[in-house]
């Protein structure tokens, strides 16, 4: 799991540099000392080292896949005019 966040997260780091040196506005800062780096921001400061921060984590698919409730609503009016919205 950790090589494939590891992997992905280069991947990602390497095509946003990539993207980042070829727009015209973004170039100037990217190709003259800002960097994407896989550091999380804490360590970026203690570097020092300026630009964008990309790190992906594991989440608990326990905490990810909770379920939650959707108040689901009708149109107002209700459905056919009779005045039940909900």
């Amino acid at each position: 799991m950790y090589t494939a966040l590891r992997a992905t997260s280069r991947t990602l780091a390497k095509f946003l540099e990539t993207k980042f040196q070829a727009d015209p506005l973004l170039s100037g800062f990217f190709g003259g000392g800002m960097v994407v780096s896989l550091n999380t921001p804490q360590e970026m400061n203690e570097k020092p080292a300026e630009g964008l921060s990309v790190w992906l984590y594991r989440k608990s698919a326990a905490i990810v896949l909770q379920p939650f409730r959707v108040a689901r609503r009708g149109p107002p009016g209700g459905v056919f005019g009779d005045g039940g919205g909900a």
